[in-house]
């Protein structure tokens, strides 16, 4: 991290938290956030969680807790994206974690459904001789296909939106990698 990124208070927690000698911690969290969250990370095209769970196999496969869940390493991780990414790769970030979590929803979608009924069915009572109607419950198989085709729609209406911010981030990254002089970030080293 550069000298001004050390200048966060966000950064300044984590570090002062680790009282470590060589601060391991400090530097686990900065490896996990730069693989997980940096933009030119090679774990850009995973899925967020997919991102997530490649990182912590890869680079800390002793570590048993997988989470990050510390509310002072989450504050460095909002304040690193804020500064880092623009309000577009915010938003597409967003998006992509909405788009992960429908796709398991979609997959738990069958194209038929039960439904609880209450059927009436006639019974010959041997006691009294005669047919006797009772209530029974039963589940049948409905068609669901019109449910998982709105899903999907859904789906592919976000994938598309987030396809045309992603084209916009391209064209923002091109032409900042254009200009002769690119200013030196909070977190480039």
């Amino acid at each position: 991290m550069s000298e001004q990124g050390m200048t966060l208070p966000e950064a300044k927690a984590i570090w002062n938290m680790d009282k470590h000698k060589g601060k391991p911690f400090f530097n686990r969290i900065i490896t996990y956030t730069f693989y997980v969250y940096n933009k030119d990370s090679i774990y850009r095209n995973l899925n967020p969680s997919q991102r997530e769970e490649k990182v912590m196999s890869v680079y800390f496969p002793e570590v048993r807790d997988r989470s990050m869940e510390d509310d002072r390493v989450k504050a460095f991780i909002k304040a690193y994206n804020y500064l880092t990414k623009s309000s577009k790769e915010r938003i597409r970030d967003t998006m992509l974690k909405d788009l992960e979590e429908m796709a398991l929803k979609l997959s738990n979608i069958k194209f038929t459904k039960q439904k609880k009924i209450n059927q009436p069915v006639f019974v010959h009572c041997p006691h009294c001789q005669k047919d006797v109607t009772i209530d029974v419950d039963m589940k049948i198989d409905i068609d669901n296909t019109e449910e998982k085709l709105k899903a999907m729609k859904v789906i592919e209406e976000i994938m598309k939106r987030e396809e045309e911010i992603k084209k916009k981030i391209d064209q923002e990254r091109l032409a900042e990698k254009g200009r002769e002089t690119v200013t030196q970030r909070m977190f480039d080293n």
